[in-house]
């Protein structure tokens, strides 16, 4: 699919705002592990923190299971979370939010352990051993502001796929403008400008 380049204005972002987003999308479409490109970007090491996770069944809209190559009865397991700085200095910021759609019998046994286990265990971390990669789908800058007053910068979708199955999930991740924000030094106000370095 050919890069997304409508954007949807609301006039919040900057023009050197404007051109970091834009320079991070080419990176987007070309990583196999968005997180870590995030946190490459922001400065700073993120974690992947979980609101919601389940296994339902039926629980997809048809789009969904079109997408992966099932049926809307499939097993699947549902999870919802964001990405956050691993180290804040004021307030909790929320850099990303994620929603995944994964077909519960397309994973490996032991990545199936690993997130009943550890809800906070992001699903690329639980398949990076069995040669997980990441198709980048769609990546559409925004420039408007949720319902609860957050600037978006930009909506991707990706599929994971793992050597010689179909895709094994559907990833939908909207980035905010805090992407683009330095974390602060807690313990020197005078330099708050300094960024943490990225680990």
């Amino acid at each position: 699919m050919a890069a997304a380049t409508a954007t949807t204005h609301g006039g919040g972002l900057s023009p050197g705002e404007i051109d970091q987003r834009d320079r991070l999308i080419k990176r987007v479409w070309n990583t196999d592990d968005l997180g870590t490109t995030l946190a490459e970007q922001f400065g700073s090491p993120l974690r992947f923190s979980v609101s919601d996770q389940q296994r339902r069944r039926p629980s997809i809209l048809e789009s969904q299971a079109l997408y992966l190559g099932t049926t809307r009865s499939g097993d699947v397991l549902a999870r919802s979370g964001m990405l956050c700085p691993a180290i804040h200095a004021t307030e909790p910021l929320q850099v990303a939010t994620v929603r995944s759609v994964v077909v519960w019998n397309r994973l490996p046994y032991k990545a199936r352990l690993a997130l009943q286990n550890d809800d906070e265990l992001p699903l690329g971390a639980a398949l990076r051993r069995y040669g997980v990669r990441r198709h980048t789908d769609e990546a559409v800058p925004l420039d408007i502001v949720d319902d609860h007053g957050k600037q978006q910068l930009l909506r991707v979708r990706a599929r994971l796929t793992l050597p010689g199955t179909r895709p094994v999930a559907i990833v939908d991740e909207i980035v905010y403008l805090e992407l683009l924000r330095r974390p602060r030094r807690p313990a020197d106000t005078r330099r708050s400008e300094t960024p943490v370095a990225a680990l």
